[in-house]
């Protein structure tokens, strides 16, 4: 169901603004949007909370603190303490809409609110390294450090409280972020009819007769099947971020690992649009001008763009597997790399030699860039507020204001509220050199 839920997305919002020493702008030339995987507040940021890097007392519920706890609830209302884990701890909570509802637990007649008792399971709720359960959290001082993260929510703008709209997995979450909605067409963006899970297939390249799963009113809280037959059922149309950037003379560029057995597929989602992937006749090969010039296949390549001076208005930047902080299931393949790669991207930014003239004043990207670092798929780990509100999903396309529909959620940003970055701020201590 397309609304607001309390699917708790953490966004961080790294604003190169001017400082008293540089010339003031009137609006930012570009947007970079990071996307991250799979983790909640609770569970990445619980440093803030906890020494070397953070103070219980900078947490709580309060203004001017970060909203994260440090324990949720299992079916039966007992406090389970969160495990620590180093970030790249192999195990893979599942995270489709079913695990949405388990994790909500909400009330069967309303269908609303979830509950703070949670039905996720606590068998394997135990000390690392044999903790493999959702009540866990990274350890700040294990190693791979994530302190890159927790220095950037403690000096720019941190917002606990930003909610993803869908119910589920990466690839739903990723077509929200792009186009507003994981609904096949316009017409049923407007019905509440949204794709819920991650697909059988690839967008409009999706071989004949996969599956896709889709959520709408009638159904719910059930899914149903929508199969690719004939080719290109799956081949979406409807409007996108980059239609409104077209419209306005606006660039824009998705960086996104290409390929159809990499587990960042399903993270492109301009593949799924009709007007930007424009298939071939055997819905092989995108051959639109917006893929071909807007859509990069490799993400590292968003480091060359800004020190060749190429950075479009507006850019999404998905990552390898290994620098997603996405859990990779594996104990040999640990996704490690997320703190490196946000921070290299964030100093490519402040390190940048390139400039913009904007109102007659020559300024660097580092002024004229808003950087959003946000975290899809709420429904893995625990999570304070993901618990406690979450409207009514079959009276959800009635919401239309989340903060009257659920005050207690609003969003709000805490500590250094849109805080002004300093160009003397740098990042280098946590870059590595991307794969």
């Amino acid at each position: 169901m397309k609304t607001a839920i309390c699917a708790s997305t953490l966004l961080l919002l790294a604003f190169a603004g001017s400082s008293s020493a540089q010339a003031q702008i009137s609006r930012f030339q570009h947007i970079i949007v990071i996307v991250q995987e799979n983790r909640t507040p609770d569970n990445l940021f619980q440093g803030l909370c906890l020494p070397p890097y953070g103070a219980s007392g900078a947490c709580g519920v309060e203004p001017d603190h970060y909203d994260i706890q440090g324990y949720g609830f299992d079916k039966n209302g007992t406090k389970i303490p969160l495990f620590p884990v180093p970030l790249d701890n192999a195990y893979d909570p599942p995270h489709t809409h079913g695990n949405f509802e388990q994790m909500c637990n909400p009330n069967k007649t309303t269908l609303y609110p979830c509950s703070p008792n949670t039905l996720l399971p606590t068998t394997g709720c135990q000390p690392y390294p044999n903790n493999n359960c959702s009540f866990e959290y990274v350890d700040p001082e294990a190693s791979p450090t994530i302190y890159s993260y927790l220095y950037i929510a403690q000096h720019f703008g941190w917002a606990n409280r930003m909610f993803q709209t869908n119910q589920g997995p990466s690839a739903p979450a990723h077509q929200f972020l792009f186009a507003g909605t994981s609904a096949p067409s316009t017409a049923d963006d407007a019905s509440a009819r949204f794709v819920a899970e991650n697909p059988g297939g690839l967008g409009c390249l999706a071989p004949l007769d996969s599956v896709y799963y889709l959520i709408d009113p009638i159904h719910a809280p059930f899914e149903y099947s929508l199969v690719n037959n004939p080719l290109g059922t799956m081949c979406f149309n409807h409007r996108t971020m980059a239609t409104l950037l077209n419209n306005h003379h606006q660039t824009w560029r998705y960086y996104a690992v290409g390929g159809v057995d990499n587990i960042s597929s399903i993270w492109n989602a301009p593949n799924w649009i009709r007007a930007i992937c424009q298939p071939n006749t055997t819905f092989t090969q995108c051959t639109g001008a917006d893929w071909i010039n807007n859509v990069d296949l490799k993400p590292a390549d968003v480091l060359i763009d800004l020190q060749n001076c190429n950075l479009k208005n507006m850019v999404w930047v998905t990552p390898t597997g290994q620098n997603s902080d996405h859990p990779s299931g594996n104990p040999n393949n640990p996704h490690n790399g997320g703190p490196a790669w946000v921070a290299n991207v964030i100093d490519g930014v402040s390190n940048s030699p390139c400039t913009d003239t904007l109102d007659q004043v020559t300024v660097p990207y580092w002024q004229d860039t808003a950087i959003v670092v946000t975290w899809t798929t709420g429904e893995a780990f625990t999570t304070t507020c993901y618990l406690l509100f979450c409207p009514d999903l079959k009276k959800a396309r009635a919401i239309t204001k989340w903060d009257s529909a659920c005050p207690s959620c609003s969003s709000r940003l805490t500590r250094n509220t849109l805080s002004t970055a300093q160009t003397s701020t740098t990042l280098a201590a946590f870059f590595v050199s991307p794969s």
